[in-house]
C-alpha cells in the first residue's frame, strides 16, 4: 500500500497506509509521521517493475505524483528523455551528456529506432 500525499513544502511525499478511519486513510509518511487524510488525497505507487520505464503510457497508475516519481527516477540516472505515447518528456540535466553524435543519429534512422530508448533523434526521424 505504498503511495504519495500531496505536501505543502516538498509538492509530494511517500506514504503507507496504516489503516481507516471512517472514510478517511491513516497513512505513516516516510518521516515517520501519522497523518490521517482523504482517500482522494493518497495516490498509489506502480509496481517497482515499472520503476524507470521510459513510455509513461505504461505505468499502471498514471498520475502526477507517479508521473513525477518516474521522470526523476530516470533523469538521476541521466535519462532525460522520455514519452507518453508519441509525445517526447525531455528533462534538462544542465550539463553535457554524451548523447549527440553521428553514430547514434544513425542507429534511430529508419525501424530500428522504435526498439531504442526515446530520443529527440526519434522524433526527427519520425517526421521525415
Amino acid at each position: 500500500n505504498d503511495g504519495s500525499l500531496e505536501d505543502n513544502e516538498e509538492l509530494y511525499v511517500a506514504a503507507t497506509i496504516k489503516g481507516t478511519k471512517g472514510d478517511k486513510l491513516i497513512v505513516i509518511t516516510a518521516d515517520g509521521k501519522e497523518r490521517v487524510v482523504a482517500k482522494d488525497s493518497y495516490w498509489y505507487c506502480n509496481p517497482p517493475i515499472l520503476e524507470g520505464t521510459d513510455d509513461l503510457t505504461s505505468l499502471s497508475h498514471m498520475h502526477e505524483p507517479a508521473v513525477l516519481h518516474n521522470l526523476r527516477f530516470r533523469y538521476q540516472r541521466n535519462q532525460i528523455y522520455s514519452k507518453s505515447g508519441p509525445i517526447l518528456i525531455a528533462v534538462n540535466p544542465y550539463q553535457y551528456l554524451p548523447m549527440y553524435s553521428d553514430e547514434l543519429l544513425a542507429a534511430y534512422c529508419g525501424e530500428s529506432a522504435r526498439q531504442l530508448p526515446p530520443h529527440v533523434y526519434a522524433i526527427g526521424d519520425q517526421a521525415f
